[in-house]
């Protein structure tokens, strides 16, 4: 009951961290996706235009200049009104002052009747019109509008102080006159108008607001630069308007990274479903899942902040690293997904994103196909070079189909790809090893040093058990063929074979193919000890592994190539002696298999292991030894939790009979 909860608590734990997986990296994908309200282009006058021809998005104004721009505000600040709010004045007053001081005024005081009716009238419609306080002389002139409450009405023919002296000379001519009489209004003339300062600036920078910076307008897909050509003035303001307002009418920045984050929790749930589905040993094993995830971040925010700095050089990124990565660690149809979830994560984060899409998914195709030996330098680089063809032979065909022409000005794009390529060369094999040390998960170059029998663990198994040595070999050509047929790791099996009985170093004499005499030291022991010492080489098997550092996806086959299944031989030796043997006491621990790979070692191994107690066997012998020994692994249940099918396991059955028939040099006689 508590190894239940135990395993309870632990699913649920295993389970929530996937979500946070998910959804940890969905946030972080949305936080560094390129912000598409901001230009995609990078420009300077006078320079090429070395993207597309660049057709207009959507309506837009352009600009007018800074020159332009000025000229229109100087023009609006010279001619903006003067608001002036009105006062009451006491006129009667103020022409009785008058009027007593022109008669006290040695000069004055003997004006006609005449003139001081006409000087009445004139103070009249100045009052009448209204005098304002203006006294600035480049304001003298400016329209004029009288404030009341909140609403503005021009100031009919409003007085200013140099209006006074100009009309002042049609009524008295003398220039001595007019000057002493212009002394004593001034003295007592009160305004009636006060300029309103504050509202007057306000009216003005509210005029400066409605000033139009706009020149014209260009429509949606209208031609504005073609790739190449070089920047003049005007296609700088065009660009420059382009620029200023690109995104800010046409996308909401919050829900374009809602979209986003939808689409990447919603592409990340599929990848986690696929491998529930269908890589059954991928979703249960947490690290394998983190490492894949990781590869996608990685290469996912690497596009992204090119594609934000440096969005010209974005074929710079050795985008190909990703599925070669996962290939070495995984499978091929592992690697497929992965490209394919990431072409869809970080194409819409592009300036241009199908053609991010065809170019990457051609180029990573490509790689998957190509590139198998991570061993070689030379052959990896020669594998880079066959991809740095595909990713020109995709552009060059991408333009023709898009555009229907070639400009000289493309072949810039190819130094990108071959840069590209000899980045991918130069940090895939690093960035591999990287990858085994920090996730502790082996790659195909890992395997491939595991499998040289040089190696100081496979020389100890050959000289303490030979036996089992040349078994384990046998296995490996059996187990590797069955892999081929049925689409599985042949690498990983083969290499899992050479480790699967190292168990059996410990008391090799125990095992009969190590046995060089008739002496069977089994032939002394009670059956349950037997079984017990027969058992013990898996237990013992996953130490050795352990001790000398063998990667744990290594010893999950030593582990299961027995499965739970039982010691047969011993337990009913057992019996016949009237022993009444417990089963489990002659089981061994297992789990039984649970993918594809630990399914076909067993498989091999049973039948390699019984084909060796035939003599002299012939074809039907061997037919049905393979038929017996799988046969009972199915009805044993031993291979209901692995990942194949009974098509595959159909065709590893005939894999296994050619394959002994080829070991026992046999042929089907034919009739005469």
């Amino acid at each position: 009951m508590l190894s239940r909860n135990f395993y309870d608590i632990f699913k649920h734990i295993s389970e929530f961290y996937k979500f946070l997986l998910i959804l940890g990296s969905a946030l972080l994908l949305t936080y560094f996706f390129p912000d598409q309200n901001k230009f995609p282009y990078h420009y300077n006058s006078g320079k090429p235009w070395i993207y597309h021809d660049l057709y207009a998005p959507f309506n837009f104004p352009v600009l007018a200049s800074k020159t332009e721009i000025k000229k229109i505000k100087d023009s609006v600040i010279a001619n903006a009104p003067v608001i002036v709010t009105p006062v009451s004045v006491d006129t009667s007053r103020i022409f009785r002052k008058i009027f007593l001081d022109l008669t006290q005024n040695d000069s004055l005081h003997s004006l006609d009747t005449q003139s001081k009716h006409r000087l009445k009238q004139f103070l009249t419609k100045i009052y009448r019109q209204g005098l304002t306080d203006i006294t600035d002389t480049s304001a003298a002139n400016k329209k004029i509008l009288i404030k009341q409450g909140k609403t503005l009405s021009p100031a009919k023919d409003a007085y200013t102080i140099s209006r006074i002296k100009r009309e002042l000379k049609n009524i008295f001519p003398s220039t001595g006159t007019r000057q002493q009489i212009l002394e004593i209004l001034f003295q007592h003339l009160k305004p009636s108008l006060i300029t309103d300062s504050g509202y007057t600036e306000k009216y003005k920078q509210n005029l400066l607001s409605q000033i139009n910076p706009h020149t014209k307008i260009i429509y949606k897909n209208e031609l504005i630069v073609r790739k190449g050509e070089r920047i003049g003035p005007e296609q700088m303001r065009i660009l420059d308007s382009l620029k200023k307002i690109y995104g800010k009418d046409t996308r909401n920045h919050l829900i374009v990274s809602a979209g986003y984050f939808f689409l990447a929790v919603f592409v990340l749930l599929m990848v986690i479903l696929y491998f529930k589905s269908y890589k059954r040993n991928i979703f249960l094993d947490n690290s394998q899942l983190t490492l894949i995830f990781f590869n996608i971040l990685l290469i996912g925010l690497t596009f992204f902040s090119v594609q934000h700095y440096f969005p010209s050089y974005i074929y710079v990124v050795p985008f190909v690293v990703l599925p070669i990565i996962i290939k070495s660690f995984f499978d091929r149809e592992v690697s497929l997904v992965t490209l394919g979830a990431s072409i869809i994560i970080i194409a819409p984060g592009m300036s241009f994103p199908f053609e991010f899409a065809y170019i990457e998914a051609l180029a990573g195709f490509a790689s998957i196909i190509l590139i198998s030996d991570l061993t070689s330098r030379s052959r990896i680089f020669k594998s880079l070079g066959a991809i740095i063809l595909i990713y020109i032979l995709a552009y060059v065909s991408y333009y023709f189909i898009f555009y229907g022409n070639w400009k000289v000005q493309e072949q810039y794009y190819f130094i990108l790809f071959v840069i590209n390529g000899l980045l991918a060369g130069a940090l895939v094999h690093e960035l591999i090893l990287l990858f085994e040390k920090l996730f502790k998960i082996p790659s195909d170059v890992a395997y491939l040093e595991l499998m040289n029998t040089s190696n100081k663990l496979l020389k100890q198994l050959a000289e303490k058990a030979p036996g089992t040595f040349q078994h384990s070999l046998q296995v490996g050509n059996l187990a590797e063929a069955i892999a081929k047929e049925i689409n599985a790791n042949p690498l990983l099996v083969r290499v899992a074979a050479l480790y699967h009985d190292i168990g059996k170093m410990k008391n090799p004499k125990y095992f009969t193919e190590n046995q060089l005499s008739d002496v069977n030291p089994h032939e002394n022991l009670p059956p349950e000890e037997s079984a017990k010492i027969i058992i013990n080489h898996v237990i013992d098997g996953i130490e050795i592994a352990r001790k000398n550092n063998i990667p744990e996806r290594i010893i999950d086959f030593i582990r299961t190539h027995h499965g739970n299944g039982l010691v047969k031989y011993f337990y009913t030796k057992a019996k016949q002696m009237g022993l009444n043997p417990n089963p489990e006491d002659y089981r061994y621990p297992g789990p039984n298999p649970f993918s594809k790979e630990t399914a076909i070692l067993m498989m091999a191994d049973s039948v390699e292991a019984a084909s060796k107690s035939l003599k002299n066997p012939d074809i039907k012998q061997l037919d049905e030894l393979v038929e017996n020994i799988i046969n009972g692994q199915l009805q044993d249940g031993l291979l209901m939790n692995a990942d194949i099918t009974l098509k595959e396991i159909n065709k590893a059955k005939k894999v296994l009979k050619n394959k002994l028939r080829s070991i026992y040099h046999l042929r089907v006689s034919y009739p005469k």
